[in-house]
């Protein structure tokens, strides 16, 4: 009895489980063309950037300023025609330093953002140049907070930004505020070349420099000296 109503059960709504698997396949199908389309959008501005890259790549050598301000125009006019994904953070990264060579740190700090929400490889890039940037433009506070952001998301930048925030500290006066951060790095990245840097930073500045008490107190005490030959008595 439980089989044949279950039968009928089938029977009766089998057109709406045939839909059902219907639309969930073309869902699939859809997805697939949707990714593959997606990708090649991808491929096709990975492409057009490396064509921008070629005029003005960011780095390596002087630029004519004509050829770095028709890069800005052309980075965005990128931005604008191409949907969010790698190539369009590669692209605010550049335009980033596009900005800085001009002297428009502004506008490099804005690009610079923009890109730090991108992938983690290209974030912490951004947020470095952005603490750079900020450097330049004679904000303090938000240099040291961006260098600071990279020292705890990003370790293989880590030992290079502590080492700015350090520098910074020292430029702005914060003489005591620099040696904590150098005696931090000496501790975090001891045997980085930063490490060494630092060292030599804390002596020019008069702090102590970490495991140099406890080397001290490790060495043995030199030999006391002789004592000084008695004069002969007068008159000897």
């Amino acid at each position: 009895m439980i089989g044949e109503e279950a039968t009928g059960f089938f029977e009766d709504h089998l057109k709406t489980i045939l839909a059902v698997v219907g639309v969930m396949v073309l869902a699939a199908v859809g997805w697939v063309v949707f990714d593959k389309s997606r990708a090649a959008k991808e491929t096709t501005a990975q492409h057009q950037l490396a064509v921008i890259a070629a005029v003005y790549p960011g780095q390596g050598g002087p630029v004519p300023p004509d050829t770095i301000r028709q890069a800005v125009e052309k980075y965005q006019a990128f931005l604008k025609g191409n949907p969010p994904g790698a190539a369009a953070h590669i692209a605010r990264l550049n335009l980033g330093r596009a900005h800085e060579d001009l002297g428009d740190t502004a506008a490099a700090q804005a690009a610079y953002r923009a890109a730090a929400a991108g992938p983690p490889a290209l974030a912490g890039v951004a947020t470095m140049r952005l603490a750079y940037a900020s450097a330049a433009a004679g904000d303090s506070a938000a240099a040291t907070e961006a260098f600071g952001r990279v020292v705890g998301g990003y370790p293989g930048l880590a030992p290079q930004a502590a080492l700015e925030m350090a520098r910074l500290a020292e430029q702005t006066g914060a003489a005591a505020v620099a040696i904590d951060h150098y005696q931090k790095i000496v501790t975090a990245y001891s045997n980085s070349p930063q490490a060494e840097d630092a060292k030599n930073r804390i002596r020019v500045l008069g702090g102590t420099v970490p495991g140099d008490a406890a080397a001290s107190e490790a060495a043995p005490a030199p030999a006391p000296a002789a004592p000084a030959a008695q004069s002969a008595p007068p008159g000897g």
